[in-house]
């Protein structure tokens, strides 16, 4: 009997005409810098963030009701099933081009809130792909694209993922060619704030950030792309690290931590909480997590993906 391969980021299953079940993967940002804050009040950013194969699982039924419903289980600490859930407010644009077509939606959380990793905004594009698929909607890739950029500046990089250059408050994106892949090891920490730390950020740094390592990185987007499997050999960067860090100094030692159990490099991710560390193999990776878990910190492995659409 062969069993049942794990499910893929973007991967779409349909048990039933009426039902969809889609992957909503996380991402890392293997570099992220601030420029500035803008007119609007964003901050300007040019970052590169990249999706991994670690998932929430979005499963939407039709009805005939006109509702729309969600539920939330796994790990939903602090995930609200009300209409501030950016999957409801997706379904709402997008149900009024579907003649009032309702869903019942269950959003099963393996993305931590307030990490850092786009869970909310990876499940908001799932939402948009699978509901269009499930009511058939008429709607061009261009315009979803749109809807996605509406509902937040990190929504429109998941609708294909892989590894992308994005800048202005993170709604330009650039698709980057990578190679290889990189194994990472996760560590969850009590969630932050994003508001929090972009203003200790602004209140430490004069509103601007400039590191070298990120132009190395970005001077690699434009010759030739990035080779993942080597990622460990860069010196990773996020402008926001030390302001999370003066919120929140446990994540010190995190960072720590992860190069103590033999990760070649630390970096946090996004606004935090949450550090990841670079590993040289899937085994080594899960090694290091192992010795994270019995020093008490909460550890999974990840591996970095390709670009695909989702529902591909």
């Amino acid at each position: 009997m062969h069993s049942k391969p794990d499910p893929r980021p973007g991967d779409v299953t349909d048990p039933g005409r009426d039902s969809i079940s889609i992957e909503a993967p996380a991402k890392v940002n293997l570099c992220l810098e601030i420029l500035g804050r803008r007119a609007d009040g964003f901050h300007e950013l040019d970052t590169v963030m990249q999706t991994v194969d670690l998932c929430d699982t979005l499963s939407l039924t039709r009805s005939n009701d006109g509702h729309l419903e969600l539920t939330v289980t796994g790990r939903c600490e602090g995930v609200p099933s009300d209409e501030s859930n950016l999957v409801m407010r997706a379904a709402g644009r997008l149900q009024a081009m579907a003649n009032g077509t309702g869903a019942r939606m269950s959003l099963l959380k393996r993305i931590p809130n307030g990490a850092g990793l786009g869970g909310g905004s990876s499940d908001a594009a799932a939402a948009l792909v699978g509901l269009r698929d499930l009511w058939a909607v008429d709607v061009p890739d261009t315009e979803l694209a749109r809807i996605c950029a509406d509902l937040g500046s990190d929504v429109p990089f998941f609708l294909r993922g892989g590894t992308a250059r994005c800048r202005g408050s993170g709604e330009l994106i650039t698709a980057v060619e990578s190679t290889g892949s990189a194994h990472l090891v996760l560590v969850f920490s009590p969630p932050l704030a994003t508001r929090d730390v972009y203003q200790r950020f602004a209140d430490n740094n004069n509103e601007t950030s400039t590191c070298r390592a990120c132009c190395d990185i970005f001077s690699r987007t434009e010759n030739g792309g990035l080779d993942l499997a080597n990622v460990g050999a860069w010196c990773l960067h996020n402008a926001l690290e030390d302001a999370a860090i003066e919120l929140e100094p446990s994540l010190a030692g995190v960072r720590r931590a992860l190069i103590d159990a033999g990760a070649a490099r630390a970096c946090m991710s996004g606004s935090g909480s949450c550090f990841f560390g670079i590993a040289g193999s899937r085994d080594h990776a899960e090694r290091v997590a192992r010795a994270l878990r019995d020093a008490g910190h909460e550890a999974v492995t990840a591996s970095t993906t390709g670009a695909r659409p989702i529902g591909a």
